[in-house]
């Protein structure tokens, strides 16, 4: 096994600091001290929007524009660490199945202009 990953997500808005605490935090305890030093890790940040903005409950979650922003962020938060950390082999965006009425296009987020600004 060369690389692994694991998919961390949320929904709640742009939230300062939250790939460091949250997926980077689970990293450095659950991860890095159970890897070989041969071993890479790839980081999956999030890439999805929806018109949906609330759980079943009504409780708010996000809207398209939200996503957007909170995306764009973490994708910036996830490049600095990737650029950072000689144990990233590198970031694979993950785009929820493509969905149509998830993001507003078949197979490409409405924010792919700040992946490609992060090459």
């Amino acid at each position: 096994l060369d690389w692994f990953s694991t998919d961390i997500y949320h929904m709640d808005g742009l939230v300062t600091g939250w790939v460091d605490r949250w997926v980077r935090g689970f990293y450095e305890q659950y991860i890095f001290p159970r890897i070989t030093p041969l071993q890479r890790v790839i980081l999956v940040p999030g890439s999805f929007g929806s018109d949906v903005n609330h759980y079943p409950n009504g409780t708010y979650v996000c809207n398209r524009t939200c996503y957007d922003v909170m995306c764009a962020h973490d994708a910036d938060d996830f490049a600095t660490w990737a650029l950072d950390d000689q144990r990233v082999a590198g970031i694979f965006p993950w785009n929820w199945a493509g969905c149509p009425s998830c993001n507003g296009s078949r197979w490409t987020p409405p924010h792919t202009c700040c992946m490609d600004e992060l090459g």
